[in-house]
């Protein structure tokens, strides 16, 4: 097996830019609720839970598409 496998490549791309992108829009949500005066904020992250899944998501399509296009 190659050093840097293409496959191990593509699976860190895609699973790094999935959770980059799923914390950094669960964190800035959380902050401007919190800014704004919201209280409950785990209701706020359980309500929208399967919108930062759906960003995450996105950040996964990048990762293959770095890989694809060989972008490193």
């Amino acid at each position: 097996m190659k050093k840097n496998s293409s496959i191990a490549i593509m699976i860190y791309l895609s699973a790094s830019f999935f959770l980059m992108l799923f914390f950094i829009s669960m964190i800035f949500n959380i902050l401007g609720y919190w800014i704004s005066g919201g209280d409950d904020i785990f209701m706020i992250v359980k309500r929208n839970i399967f919108i930062y899944l759906k960003v995450g998501c996105v950040g996964f399509f990048v990762g293959f598409a770095f890989w694809l296009f060989k972008i490193r």
